[in-house]
């Protein structure tokens, strides 16, 4: 499943600012399809299309009400390298 982030959520705390609530990701951002709510694909994601050619981007999103978020997807998830 793709990563989603939102400006409004605290991965350290698992805290969403906007609502004041816990959780992450905060179901009441993804229940409003709140406009800052970004989809990066991970590369299991990029597998998968190539694996799966016809497979939708919203095919990624295992829950049906999560279908919307394959139009807010905006990059790569990038990794960062393992220290040497």
């Amino acid at each position: 499943m793709p990563e989603i982030r939102s400006v409004y959520w605290d991965s350290d705390s698992e805290t969403c600012t906007k609502h004041n609530s816990k959780g992450f990701p905060c179901e009441k951002c993804l229940a409003e399809h709140d406009k800052r709510i970004e989809a990066f694909l991970t590369n299991d994601d990029q597998m998968l299309l190539n694996d799966r050619p016809g497979l939708a981007l919203s095919g990624l999103f295992p829950r049906k009400d999560l279908k919307w978020l394959a139009n807010r997807i905006v990059g790569l998830v990038k990794k960062t390298p393992a220290p040497s």
